[in-house]
């Protein structure tokens, strides 16, 4: 296997442990935004003292004018359009049923590097296309327990359901603009900081003042610090997943980068049992997403 897709399963890795904090985070707050512009926030002096550490400070203005939009645009529905929906979907079902209902971003990845980018779906990619629908749908359908059980759909949270699915579809998007953006000269740590300032100004703008400022401005340390831990480990998920994606193809990185459900279960079940749900249909969705995503490199 080539550096790309390893990096991409690292990156996996990353923002599976990234699940386990925000689920620890995100139960102790009203308001998940507050929360996911804490994140957002600290990823910028650690990305920038990557830079500087790497002697590639100077690669921040060797983008193409057009490489500085579609970063900017990547970093606002990745970073903030794509966590925000994230932090809500996970405090509402859990990191769980999230991870499965997120599947919906290689979905969109690899339609958009068919459609867009001009790569080549195969017979193999359609079977796992319909693997990761199934995989979403049975999350929610679970026959092994009774109707009343808190993993069936008509006993979740609509708004967990949704936001879970909405930022799956920002996470597929973001991938195909980060790949617009590249040329010879590009840097993936100037592109990833680039991306996150991007993000960074819309919360600035939206937590300048009122209830917002209060959000954050009100938080308790244990929460900010949990906060602040989930940033970080998303900092080291995107540097992964931009070196991933200046390596090899949209297609290929995508789904590796998803195979998170069962980092995320298996290290759910390690720290946060508790918290977290462990039915049979969870289980099986998860791995046939994961079986999805893999059909898709072909």
């Amino acid at each position: 296997m080539s550096l790309g897709p390893l990096l991409a399963l690292l990156g996996s890795f990353f923002f599976a442990l990234n699940n386990l904090a925000s689920r620890r985070a995100v139960l102790r707050v009203k308001d998940t935004s507050a929360g996911a512009a804490v994140s957002v926030f600290i990823s910028l002096p650690v990305l920038f003292l990557a830079l500087v550490v790497t002697g590639n400070v100077g690669d921040i203005f060797r983008f193409p004018w057009h490489g500085y939009l579609w970063l900017l645009g990547a970093g606002i529905i990745h970073q903030y359009t794509g966590r925000s929906l994230n932090f809500v979907s996970v405090k509402l079902v859990g990191a769980n049923i999230s991870g499965v209902l997120r599947r919906s971003s290689p979905l969109v990845a690899v339609g958009l590097g068919v459609f867009v980018l001009g790569e080549v779906l195969t017979g193999k990619a359609l079977a796992g296309i319909l693997l990761i629908v199934a995989g979403v749908v049975l999350v929610g359908w679970n026959p092994w327990q009774t109707g009343k059980s808190k993993t069936s759909f008509g006993n979740m949270s609509l708004k967990g359901i949704l936001t879970g699915v909405g930022a799956g579809v920002c996470y597929g998007i973001s991938p195909m603009m980060i790949k617009m953006a590249y040329s010879g000269l590009s840097s993936p740590i100037a592109a990833a900081f680039i991306s996150f300032v991007g993000a960074a100004a819309v919360y600035a703008f939206l937590h300048a003042r009122g209830d917002k400022r209060e959000l954050l401005v009100t938080m308790d340390s244990r929460t900010f610090w949990w906060f602040t831990i989930a940033g970080l480990l998303v900092v080291f998920a995107q540097l992964a997943r931009f070196f991933a994606l200046s390596m090899a193809p949209i297609s290929v990185i995508s789904p590796l980068f998803d195979v998170n459900p069962i980092m995320i279960v298996g290290l759910s079940y390690i720290f946060n049992r508790k918290l977290e749900v462990f039915s049979k249909s969870v289980i099986f969705s998860t791995v046939i997403v994961v079986a999805g995503s893999f059909l898709l490199l072909s």
